[in-house]
C-alpha cells in the first residue's frame, strides 16, 4: 500500500498531530527528509490491522515495542512482513519495508485477557485541541509534563483503518496508541520532533480518560528526549529525535561584510531554484552586489517572496517567476529569454538524502537525471541560441563524486552526466561558457542530520559566484 497527502490529512484530523513534518509540503522540504513522510503510528496501526484480519475475536494489546527506523515516503509503496514468533498468534513481530528496506519494525503480544478495557466518554469538541505544535528549545523541554484527553471520531477509524482492528482491539486501546502520536508531534518535543521508539504494556488500574506524560530525561549527545505516558489502558515510554533545526541562510543585510554593493553590478542574473539553500544565498550575493536578478521558485513562493523583498531593500531590480524544471513549457522559456541573462545560475535539485545503501534505484536515478541533466540542458541550449551574446552558466557540482558514498550511487551518476553535458553543451556552442566545481557540502536544509557531520559554511559559494561573474 502507500499513503497520499490525504491519508496524512485523515490521520492529522484523527490524531490532532498537525506536525507541519507530516502535512505539510511547503514546510516539510526545508526539513530533514525534504519531503512530508508518514506519521509512524500510523503506519504501525495499519500494519496490526492487516495482521488482525486474520485472528479471531477480540484482543488486548498486552506489550508492544515499535522502532521507527526510517521515514515512510509517501506516494511509495510499502509492504508488511509478518514473522510470528514460533508461529504463536500472540507474539507478533511486523517489519514495515520501503524500497526493500525495514523502515519500521514492530512486535506485540496478544492476550484475549485483556480485551476488556476501561469504557470512557470520548471527547470529540475540536475547538479544544491545538493545531500548532509546541516549539521548545531542547533547554526548555526539560521537566516539561502534560496531559492530553483521549478523543477520537470512530466514523473516521473505521474509514482509516477498518472493522477488523477496531472489533480485535476496540477504540479505547487506539484512542490511546494514536494519542502518543499527538505527544510526540505537538508536545514533546513537539514541532521539533522525530519518533524514534514506543515501548508499552498494558497497566492494571483503571484511569481517567486522559493521558499523562512527561519528559524523564533527555541524552544531549544525540539530542535524544525520553517521556514516559500513563493513560487508561497502558504504562509507555517514548523516544523521539529533537529535529535538526531549519537551516537559516544569512540575510542581505549581512552581505555587507562579504561583498561590495556595486560588485554585481552590470550583469543580469538568473537563479533558477533560488528560494532557499544555496539559490537563496546566491540570489541574496548577488543581489546585494547590484546585479539584475530574476529568482525563480517552484513550490516555495512565500519563502521567495521574503528573499525578493530582503534584496528589495538594497536593489530594486529584482523580479521571481514560477518555474517547475521537471515541466518547462514554452512560455516559461519565452519568460527566461525575455529576462535575456548574462548569467544562469542553476540550483534546482530534489531531496538528496534518501537512498539505500549498497542499493541502486533505477527510480531515484532517473528523477536526479530529470533535474541535473534535461532540464539544465533544455535552459542552456534555448539561450545559448538566442544571439552572439556570450552566456555564462553555473552548475554546482559535488565532492560526492569523488567520495562516492554507498547511498548516494544514483545522486552522483546522475551529477557525473551533467558534467560530462556541461563539456558537450560548450563544445556545442561556443558562445557559452559553463562553471562546473564540485562544491563541498555546505550548511544548506539539505544537508542537515542527526548524525554529527561537518558542514562548512555556505559563504563559501561567494567565491564561486564571482568566479562565475568574471569577478575573480
Amino acid at each position: 500500500m502507500k499513503l497520499s497527502i490525504s491519508d496524512q490529512l485523515n490521520f492529522a484530523e484523527l490524531s490532532r498531530d498537525y506536525n507541519p513534518l507530516h502535512i505539510d509540503r511547503v514546510r516539510a522540504r526545508r526539513y530533514i527528509f525534504g519531503e512530508p513522510v508518514a506519521h509512524g503510528l500510523n503506519v504501525v496501526l495499519l500494519a496490526m490491522s492487516a495482521y488482525l484480519k486474520r485472528v479471531e475475536g477480540p484482543q488486548g494489546i498486552a506489550t508492544l515495542k515499535c522502532r521507527f527506523i526510517k521515514p515512510i515516503y509517501l506516494e511509495k509503496f510499502f509492504t508488511f512482513d509478518f514473522k510470528n514468533k514460533a508461529g504463536l498468534q500472540e507474539d507478533v513481530r511486523i517489519d514495515v519495508l520501503q524500497s526493500s528496506e525495514v523502515k519500521i519494525r514492530l512486535e506485540f503480544q496478544l492476550n484475549p485477557a485483556h480485551s476488556t478495557v476501561p469504557s470512557i466518554n470520548f471527547d470529540e469538541d475540536s475547538h479544544h485541541w491545538p493545531v500548532k505544535p509546541e516549539n521548545f528549545s531542547l533547554d526548555q523541554l526539560g521537566g516539561y509534563r502534560g496531559k492530553t484527553r483521549c478523543g477520537i471520531d470512530p466514523d473516521l477509524v473505521l474509514k482509516v483503518y477498518g472493522k477488523h482492528l477496531v472489533n480485535a482491539i476496540g477504540l479505547t486501546q487506539i484512542s490511546e496508541l494514536i494519542s502518543y502520536s499527538r505527544i510526540v508531534g505537538m508536545h514533546s518535543p513537539g514541532l521539533n520532533s522525530i519518533f524514534s521508539e514506543l515501548i508499552l504494556e498494558r497497566n492494571s488500574k483503571k484511569r481517567e480518560p486522559e493521558v499523562s506524560f512527561g519528559v524523564e530525561s533527555i541524552d544531549e549527545r544525540f539530542n535524544l528526549v525520553n517521556v514516559y505516558a500513563s493513560g487508561p489502558c497502558f504504562d509507555a515510554k517514548l523516544r523521539a529525535f529533537y529535529r535538526p533545526l531549519q537551516v537559516q541562510q544569512r540575510s542581505t543585510q549581512e552581505m555587507k561584510a562579504h561583498l561590495r554593493q556595486d560588485e554585481f553590478k552590470g550583469i543580469r542574473a538568473l537563479v533558477v531554484g533560488g528560494s532557499r539553500g544555496l539559490g537563496e544565498l546566491a540570489a541574496k550575493c548577488l543581489g546585494f552586489g547590484g546585479a539584475d536578478l530574476m529568482v525563480t521558485y517552484f513550490k516555495g513562493r512565500s519563502d521567495a517572496s521574503k528573499i525578493v523583498d530582503d534584496i528589495k531593500n538594497y536593489n530594486p531590480n529584482v523580479k521571481m517567476c514560477s518555474l517547475d524544471v521537471l515541466r518547462i513549457s514554452d512560455t516559461d522559456l519565452e519568460a527566461i529569454k525575455h529576462f535575456d541573462p548574462t548569467h544562469t545560475f542553476y540550483f534546482a535539485t530534489p531531496f538528496i538524502f534518501d537512498g539505500v545503501k549498497g542499493q541502486f534505484s533505477e527510480e531515484r536515478y532517473a528523477k536526479f537525471k530529470r533535474y541535473y541533466v534535461s532540464a539544465f540542458e533544455l535552459i542552456v541550449e534555448s539561450l545559448a541560441k538566442q544571439g552572439v551574446q556570450e552566456k555564462c552558466f553555473f552548475y554546482p557540482s559535488s565532492v560526492a563524486i569523488d567520495d562516492e558514498p554507498s547511498d548516494m550511487r544514483e545522486y552522483v551518476l546522475a551529477k557525473k552526466n551533467g558534467e560530462h553535458l556541461c563539456a558537450q553543451l560548450e563544445t556545442r556552442h561556443r558562445n557559452i561558457s559553463i562553471f562546473k566545481p564540485r562544491l563541498p557540502r555546505l550548511a544548506t536544509d539539505q544537508t542537515v542530520s542527526l548524525a554529527s557531520v561537518k558542514n562548512n559554511d555556505p559563504i563559501a559559494l561567494l567565491e564561486f559566484i564571482r568566479h562565475t561573474a568574471g569577478k575573480v
